[in-house]
C-alpha cells in the first residue's frame, strides 16, 4: 500500500448501529490493520480538527480507540492511536500511529511508526472524514503527500 490510509465498512450496521470497520495504514514501508466495531460518525470529531491543523507549531490532533495500559482493569479488545503533529517549525507534520490488537500470545500484534504528510494533505483527509458517510459510501481512501 502507497503511504495513507484506507477505511472499510466489513460488516453493515447491526441493532445498535454500530459498524465494524477495518483500517490500513501506512507509510510505504511499514503497515497495520485493525478490525473495529464503531459508530458511522466515529471520525468525525477527528475530521472536524483536521481541517483547519495546525492552528499553532503546538498543535496536536488525536484518535484514540480504545486504551493503551490497561492499569489492572480488563482490557480492552483493541487500540488504536492516530497523534497529528508538527515536528519542525516550518509546520512539518506527521501522524504517529500506534495498532495493539490486544490478544495473548502468540496471536498479540502491535506496530508502531510514523507517517510523515504535509499540512495540506492532512486537512483534506479531515474533509474526507468530516463527509464520510459509510452508509452510502463503504470505503474512504486518503492517499498522504509529502514534499
Amino acid at each position: 500500500m502507497r503511504q495513507g490510509i484506507k477505511i472499510k465498512v466489513i460488516t453493515e450496521p447491526d441493532d445498535d448501529r454500530t459498524y465494524q470497520f477495518e483500517i490500513n495504514i501506512s507509510n510505504g514501508e511499514t503497515s497495520a490493520s485493525l478490525q473495529f466495531w464503531g459508530y458511522g460518525d466515529n471520525f468525525k470529531e477527528f475530521g472536524d480538527r483536521l481541517t483547519d491543523f495546525p492552528k499553532t507549531i503546538k498543535d496536536n490532533v488525536t484518535y484514540e480507540l480504545g486504551e493503551d495500559k490497561n492499569n489492572g482493569q480488563p482490557k480492552w479488545a483493541y487500540y488504536m492511536l492516530l497523534n497529528v503533529f508538527c515536528f519542525d517549525s516550518a509546520g512539518q507534520s506527521a501522524i504517529k500511529v500506534i495498532v495493539d490488537n490486544n490478544k495473548d500470545i502468540p496471536s498479540y500484534q502491535r506496530s508502531e511508526f510514523y507517517l510523515k504528510a504535509e499540512p495540506a494533505s492532512l486537512n483534506k483527509l479531515g474533509q474526507q472524514l468530516r463527509n464520510w458517510n459509510p452508509e452510502t459510501e463503504k470505503e474512504l481512501v486518503w492517499i498522504a503527500y509529502n514534499n
